[in-house]
């Protein structure tokens, strides 16, 4: 390690322990929240109240490979921020769900994953058919 990789390294730290404080910040937050408080949050979401508390528990931020996926699969900035809200919502919960998350971060460092994400990325059906829309 030379000591030009220090400050990148130190910057990488400095962000997750910034992601664990928000994030133990939100999960304080949640939990001050009453059952039906919780309960219509969850609605507005568009989630079953025990998929976002599952959610919640992810460690920060959940969703954070979608667009990294998306970009090693050749995807501009410009069509990722084209995808319909909605469809960006049900990708970026499945992701956060996601239950294959070392395999996808081992392939996505490896620049492995354009080869392999379809044998396990629960967002591969739709990744496919926004690239078929998007030729």
């Amino acid at each position: 390690m030379t000591a030009s990789t220090h400050p990148s390294i130190a910057s990488a730290v400095i962000e997750r322990i910034h992601a664990w404080v928000q994030h133990r910040r939100t999960m304080a937050e949640l939990n001050e929240l009453d059952a039906g408080e919780f309960r219509r949050m969850a609605h507005e979401l568009g989630l079953a109240p025990g998929y976002l508390d599952h959610l919640a528990q992810q460690s920060p931020p959940a969703a954070d490979e979608l667009p990294l996926m998306m970009k090693a699969l050749g995807f501009s900035d410009a069509a990722i921020a084209s995808i319909k809200p909605r469809e960006l919502h049900d990708m970026q919960t499945s992701c956060g769900g996601c239950a294959h998350k070392q395999t996808c971060n081992a392939d996505l460092h490896a620049q492995t994953a354009a080869q392999n994400y379809r044998t396990y990325c629960a967002n591969a059906e739709a990744i496919d058919a926004i690239a078929q829309t998007a030729q």
